[in-house]
């Protein structure tokens, strides 16, 4: 006979769910980044309106959040020499890469500027900043 850890069972995101916790983080930004104990409130409010009450709990939902932040950048900015022959996940092929890219894609964290110093002609000690944008 197993113990009884008193553990709850781990919730099983669904797609919907977790497009809403996408969505919900997103629209939320300027709070969650506010204080340290803002994102703990926020997660709360998440889970009462997307109806998991008692089946998520606000670490879940910040794991979740972090997790899927992660999975994002290493696709964003997959390793080099990094093949998909033993058909592993791509931006192409993720589910929630989209909206990620969505929420995530224009930070200056995941895409900088592209920035190049150039010396002028004239004058070899000044240095042109140029910014490269698409």
């Amino acid at each position: 006979m197993a113990a009884n850890t008193g553990k709850k069972p781990s919730y099983k995101w669904t797609t919907e769910a977790t497009r809403a916790l996408i969505h919900f983080r997103a629209t939320n930004e300027d709070s969650f980044t506010r204080s340290k104990q803002a994102p703990k409130k926020l997660w709360e409010q998440f889970i009462k309106e997307a109806g998991l009450l008692g089946k998520v709990e606000p670490q879940q939902a910040a794991k979740k959040w972090e997790n899927l932040n992660t999975r994002y950048k290493e696709l964003k900015n997959p390793k080099t020499g990094s093949g998909t022959d033993g058909g592993e996940e791509t931006a192409a092929t993720w589910q929630y890469y989209q909206d990620m890219h969505e929420v995530l894609g224009g930070r200056p964290s995941i895409d900088p500027p592209l920035l190049v110093a150039s010396f002028t002609p004239d004058d070899p000690t000044t240095i042109l900043l140029v910014s490269l944008e698409d």
